[in-house]
């Protein structure tokens, strides 16, 4: 028996058969396999940086002996270290902390830690904390995505391809266009995203059980400590309306459906039928029987997960669902950035298609309004008739001439129109027919350069934004560290 072939190799290392070198040249991405994660810091996370802020905030406040504070703090720190998973056991919920507290410092010191909160501080302010970071995190990829999309738009200002309407070609339009309208859907995203930002930045803590609490707390520095935007300023509504949830439900959602919008179009463009892209093999699959496949994976995973986020209100949604919910979106954000990075575009086919199927044919009826004056209905069904002639003889349009639509004029009008040859190869050609489009939003070359420039500033802005708040996170964290080591101070200056 011969040998292998380089590219059978061994079978003891098979990795199945959509490995790199068969039908498909590269590697499969790893976002195509991994399952989404939840989106931001762990509910664990969020519990302990709270517990910390909250200790200190009594400790200051002489809500608690400082020696108990240091005593927590300290140990607070060594479960971290060790891994929240081994200091839980059944019936701590959220209240993992104060549980693990007293397991190991006991009731007398590891009790005062719930001392001016309720369950529902400890619930929200884990949530707050958990969705905040989530969307932070889903905003910097979105701003990814939009700066791939305004490149691979920077690239095709020129680059004509027909525009589908019920499926059929209307008319003609630009790449750069077609991909600037994802750019203003995912800019809306982006302001959505951010006024749920606003909404979830708020502190509810020392809310109590939505009526405060009679202890002296200092509702403001824990707002600083873990980094508020402010605090909420009726215990009762931050307590019991839990409506930033479902606004971060909500933009992930609609964030989803947008995503899946340009999904559904990339693959139906990389479909042999139309064949006007292809994605890289690292964004594909192929079948396990029907070799010559290139599967679109990338772009049906995104409409897999906008199918799963779109099929329920967003008012039915809990704190971790919505945590799991910014993952999944996440993750189509960073495919579709994927795909979109390394698209490739078939200019020359695009082009090609613009020209057939009488995309032109409303240039032409506008053509007549501006030449013969004639009013527009007028124009319209003129050329109308003109399409249908030239279909039933089948007269494609770059061999369409002015007789046949004087023929057409004098089945309508009763008179022929005269139209000079050079002004209907104008009026017939996409090229020509783009470069006519110059208002605002438009089309035409130089009106696309400059929305795509606009469109930048508009990113530029919103990347600063999302870095001052990253910024302003990690502000409070080290106030919260060097809070935590002066509390620690205090206690070595009293013993």
């Amino acid at each position: 028996m011969a040998s292998p072939g380089p590219l059978r190799g061994d079978d003891r290392s098979y990795t199945g058969y959509r490995r790199s070198g068969i039908r498909l040249g590269e590697p499969a991405d790893p976002l195509l396999e991994a399952p989404a994660q939840p989106a931001g810091m762990t509910s664990d996370e969020a519990v302990c940086y709270f517990d910390r802020a909250h200790i200190v905030m009594l400790s200051e406040e002489s809500i608690i002996p400082a020696y108990a504070a240091a005593s927590c703090l300290v140990a607070l720190e060594e479960l971290a270290a060790e891994g929240w998973e081994g200091a839980q056991v059944p019936g701590d919920g959220r209240h993992f902390g104060e549980g693990a507290l007293i397991r190991r410092l006991g009731m007398e010191v590891g009790g005062y830690i719930h001392a001016g909160r309720s369950s529902w501080d400890l619930g929200g302010i884990s949530q707050r904390l958990s969705i905040r970071s989530g969307l932070l995190e889903v905003a910097g990829d979105l701003n990814d995505y939009r700066e791939a999309l305004l490149d691979l738009a920077e690239r095709h200002l020129e680059t004509v391809m027909p525009y589908y309407t019920h499926g059929q070609h209307g008319q003609p339009t630009t790449l750069a266009h077609h991909l600037h309208a994802f750019v203003c859907v995912a800019e809306r995203d982006f302001r959505r995203m951010d006024q749920a930002y606003r909404t979830v930045n708020v502190s509810q803590a020392g809310a109590a059980a939505g009526t405060a609490t009679r202890f002296p707390v200092d509702r403001e520095r824990i707002t600083d400590l873990l980094g508020f935007g402010t605090t909420a300023s009726n215990t009762r509504d931050a307590s019991m309306n839990h409506d930033y949830l479902w606004e971060g439900a909500a933009v992930a959602s609609l964030l989803a459906a947008s995503l899946g919008s340009l999904a559904d179009e990339l693959i139906l463009w990389c479909s042999q039928e139309y064949n006007l892209i292809r994605m890289a093999d690292r964004w594909c699959h192929t079948s396990s029987i029907m070799t010559q496949k290139r599967n679109p994976t990338a772009a049906e995973k995104v409409q897999s997960i906008r199918k799963q986020l779109g099929g329920r209100s967003p008012v039915s949604y809990t704190g971790p669902e919505v945590v799991a919910t910014l993952g999944a979106v996440r993750q189509a954000v960073q495919l579709l950035t994927g795909v979109v990075s390394t698209l490739h575009v078939n200019v020359d086919l695009m082009r090609e298609r613009s020209n057939a199927f009488w995309g032109q044919a409303s240039d032409l009826a506008a053509l007549l309004v501006q030449e013969r004056r004639l009013p527009w209905r007028m124009a319209h069904q003129t050329v109308g008739i003109m399409v249908r002639l030239a279909e039933e003889e089948g007269i494609e349009p770059e061999e369409a001439t002015p007789s046949l639509l004087d023929r057409a004029a004098v089945l309508f009008l009763g008179e022929p129109l005269g139209l000079s040859a050079s002004h209907m190869a104008d009026a017939l050609d996409a090229a020509a027919c783009v470069r006519t489009r110059t208002a605002t939003g438009s089309p035409g070359p130089a009106e696309m350069r400059r929305q795509i420039e606009v469109s930048r500033e508009v990113l530029a802005a919103d990347r600063d934004r999302t870095r001052s708040r990253y910024e302003r996170l990690e502000a409070a964290q080290r106030r919260l560290d060097e809070a935590v080591a002066e509390a620690l101070a205090r206690t070595g200056e009293n013993t």
